[in-house]
Formats: structure tokens, sequence, C-alpha cells
């Protein structure tokens, strides 16, 4: 079976700026990572960023979602950010050069099973506005959520900043989605 990369951890020695990107021989696309590599350098495009905060509203971490020119995606973290960018910082939809980020291991998979979803807070707050409105099925994509397995059993859940709730929105993968249940259901 297949293992998907599942995330990888940055720091500022990781990043490649202008003037050492001419030194660049290779660019890999995140589909060619492995865990047993370790010379890669990966240009990608941040398409989702969120920060974390302490208790006191000390920066804890940043979290991203990056993708690159293939369509690839990883989910990244930088923890401790202060110390570890000494000052740089990441923009979403910035565009970066990445060398040797710790990599980590996509554990599962959940195609063609029942899930289980969990929502909190504003996003619990959102679903709750639309069942309120309409009786209907409806669809709902998730993104950057989190998976966990209990008792072979999958179960989503939102994360504290990342999640992005999409309800019956008007995008493609949703309106392909329905048009495949019609099919179906004829």
């Amino acid at each position: 079976m297949h293992r998907l990369l599942k995330f990888c951890i940055i720091t500022v020695e990781n990043l490649l700026f202008n003037h050492r990107v001419q030194s660049i021989r290779k660019i890999s696309m995140i589909s060619e990572l492995a865990l047993s590599q370790d010379d890669y350098t990966i240009k990608v495009r941040v398409i989702r960023l969120w920060r974390q905060t302490s208790w006191n509203q000390q920066l804890r971490m940043i979290g991203m979602i990056l993708m690159d020119k293939m369509g690839s995606k990883i989910e990244c973290n930088v923890d401790k950010p202060f110390a570890s960018l000494q000052g740089k910082s990441f923009e979403e939809y910035g565009d970066y050069y990445i060398h040797k980020p710790t990599l980590g291991l996509n554990e599962g998979a959940i195609k063609g099973h029942e899930v289980f979803v969990t929502l909190w807070g504003r996003y619990a707050d959102k679903i709750n506005a639309y069942v309120s409105k309409h009786t209907c099925h409806f669809v709902l994509l998730i993104q950057c959520a989190k998976l966990k397995l209990v008792r072979d059993r999958p179960y989503v859940n939102n994360t504290y900043l990342a999640t992005k709730l999409y309800i019956e929105d008007d995008i493609e993968e949703i309106t392909t989605f329905k048009k495949r249940l019609c099919e179906i259901s004829t």
C-alpha cells in the first residue's frame, strides 16, 4: 500500500531566499518526496495559512497547506515560529522554496467508508444555522480537518483555526458530486 506524506516541519534553515535559489539543481514535486530521501528542494505555494497562539497570545505555531505546480498538497507546521523563522514570515498565496523539510506519514485512508463528523464552535454554528433554514439533504465539503480512527471507524472533526466548511456552495466539487448522485439515483 502506498503511504501518503502527511506533514512537514520547517525552520528558517529550510527556506531558500533569492540569493540561494540560483544554487538549486533540481526541484522535487511533493509526490516524489520519500522518508528515505534527505536532500531535496520543493517549490510550493501556501494555499491555506493559520496561526495558533498560546493562552497569553504568544504565537506558538504557524500551520499551512502547501501545493506544488502539479497540484499535490502537504500540510506543514512551523513550530515556535519566532525563534525558528528569525523574523521571516509566510503569507497565504506566497511562493516559497523549501529545502530538506522534516517529513511525517499519513497512516490512514477513508475512501468508501461511512465517516462520522463532529464539528465544534463556529463550525457547528454554521451547520446549525443552515439546518434551521433548510429541511432537505445537503452537500457539505470539509477541508483541513482531523481524521481519527476509533475502533476502526473513521471520525472527522474540525481543527481550531484551519478548517473550512462549504455547505451547498457553488463550487466545482459540490456540483460534480451532486450530478453523480443524480445519475446514480435515476
